[in-house]
C-alpha cells in the first residue's frame, strides 16, 4: 500500500513539472510551430491567413468605455483601426487614407516648399502651422511681382503682339517708333488734341492736315521750311478763326512764282476766303456789285477786285465795314479795266492800290 502512495506522489509531481512548463511556455498559431520567435510571446504565421481584430460597431458601451490602455478594435463606421490610449479610443489607421501620399511624384516625408526668388520683398513662401502662403508683391523697377490695378513702375523692355488700349492718360517719356505699320493719334469729334508742345522737328509723307474748322486757335508760328510741291495738285490751306488762306504753291525753293487763287464772274458775287483775285467779266446783268466779306477778324487779308476790259459797271463795297478808315466811306467804283487791292487791318478795309489800264 505505501508503494502505491508513492507511485502516485512521483506521478502528481511529474505533473505538476510539466505544467509550470507549458505555463510559461511561447505561443505560436499557424505554420511552422517548431520555429518560434523568442521575443514574441504570441507569433502568428501564415501565408493565406491574417488576424481578424473584434468588430466593434458602438464605443460606447460600458465595457469598452472601461478598457484598458493598449486594446485595439476595429471601428466599423469608420472602417478603422482604434486605439486604447489615455482612457480615449483615437484613431490608429484609416481605411483607404485621403492624406497626401505624393506632390508632383515626389513621396518623401518631408516636402520643402521654396521659390528661385534672390531679391528682397519679392517671391516668398511663409508657413505657419499647418497653412503655407505663397505671397507675390506688386511688380516694381525692381522686383518681379503681379500687374496690380495701382500706379507700378516696370522695368525692361515689353513686346506685345496684340493691340494696347490706353483709356486714360497716356504719356511718352522718351519717344515712340513704329517699324511696319502708321502711328495714328485720333480722338472724337467733341474731344479733340488739345495740345502739342516742344517742336515738331520732322513731318513728311503724302499729306498733312494741321487743325480744322472746329479746332482752337493756333497762337503759334508755323513753319514748313522743306516743302516740295508740285504746283499741279498740291495746295497748302490754312484755316485761322473762320478765314480760309488756300495758296497753290511751286517749289518754294526757286522756279516759278507762286500761284494764287482766282475767280472771273458774269454777276455781282460776295468775295469768300477761298478767294484772291476775283474778275468781272461781261456785260450781263449790266452794272454789279461785288462785296468784300468784314474786314473785323480778318486782319492782313489781301483780296484783288478787277474789272475786265469791256465789262460792265463794278462798284465795290464790303459787308458791315467802311475803307481807308473812313466810316463814311462805303465803297468806290473800278474804271473799265481797272484794278484795286485791298488789305485789311481787322476794322476797315484799306485800298492799297488802284490802277487803270494803260
Amino acid at each position: 500500500m505505501k508503494a502505491q502512495l508513492n507511485l502516485y506522489a512521483v506521478q502528481l509531481l511529474i505533473l505538476l513539472l510539466f505544467t509550470s512548463t507549458l505555463t510559461r511556455a511561447q505561443l505560436k498559431l499557424g505554420d511552422n510551430p517548431g520555429a518560434i520567435q523568442k521575443s514574441a510571446l504570441l507569433e502568428l504565421d501564415s501565408k493565406t491567413q491574417g488576424l481578424l481584430l473584434p468588430r466593434i460597431s458602438d464605443l460606447t458601451l460600458p465595457t469598452l468605455q472601461n478598457s484598458p490602455d493598449g486594446m485595439i478594435i476595429y471601428y466599423i463606421p469608420n472602417q478603422s483601426l482604434y486605439i486604447r490610449a489615455n482612457n480615449t479610443w483615437q484613431n490608429l489607421a484609416a481605411a483607404g487614407g485621403s492624406g497626401i501620399t505624393s506632390l508632383n511624384g515626389l513621396n518623401a516625408s518631408v516636402q520643402l516648399f521654396k521659390t528661385t526668388n534672390l531679391t528682397a520683398g519679392g517671391y516668398a513662401i511663409t508657413s505657419t502651422g499647418g497653412t503655407h502662403t505663397l505671397n507675390i508683391p506688386n511688380a516694381s523697377a525692381t522686383v518681379n511681382g503681379f500687374m496690380s490695378t495701382g500706379s507700378q513702375i516696370f522695368s525692361g523692355s515689353k513686346i506685345f503682339n496684340g493691340a494696347l488700349f490706353a483709356n486714360g492718360s497716356f504719356v511718352l517719356g522718351n519717344g515712340m517708333t513704329s517699324t511696319t505699320g502708321q502711328i495714328m493719334i485720333s480722338t472724337s469729334a467733341t474731344q479733340p488734341i488739345q495740345l502739342i508742345s516742344g517742336d515738331v522737328n520732322i513731318i513728311y509723307g503724302t499729306s498733312v492736315s494741321i487743325g480744322s474748322a472746329t479746332g482752337t486757335t493756333i497762337t503759334q508760328d508755323l513753319f514748313l521750311p522743306q516743302i516740295g510741291v508740285d504746283d499741279t495738285k498740291d495746295t497748302v490751306l490754312l484755316i485761322d478763326q473762320g478765314k480760309v488762306w488756300k495758296k497753290k504753291l511751286s517749289s518754294l525753293s526757286g522756279g516759278a512764282a507762286s500761284t494764287l487763287p482766282i475767280r472771273v464772274v458774269t454777276t455781282g458775287t460776295t468775295v469768300g476766303d477761298d478767294d484772291y483775285t476775283v474778275v468781272r467779266s461781261g456785260t450781263a446783268d449790266g452794272p454789279v456789285t461785288i462785296t468784300l466779306p468784314s474786314a473785323t477778324g480778318r486782319t492782313g487779308r489781301v483780296f484783288v477786285i478787277k474789272r475786265a476790259t469791256g465789262a460792265a459797271d463794278v462798284a465795290v463795297s464790303s459787308n458791315g465795314s467802311s475803307f481807308d478808315g473812313d466810316d463814311s466811306n462805303t465803297g468806290f467804283n473800278l474804271t473799265d479795266g481797272g484794278s484795286a487791292t485791298l488789305q485789311s487791318d481787322g476794322t476797315y478795309w484799306f485800298i492799297i492800290s488802284i490802277s487803270s489800264p494803260i
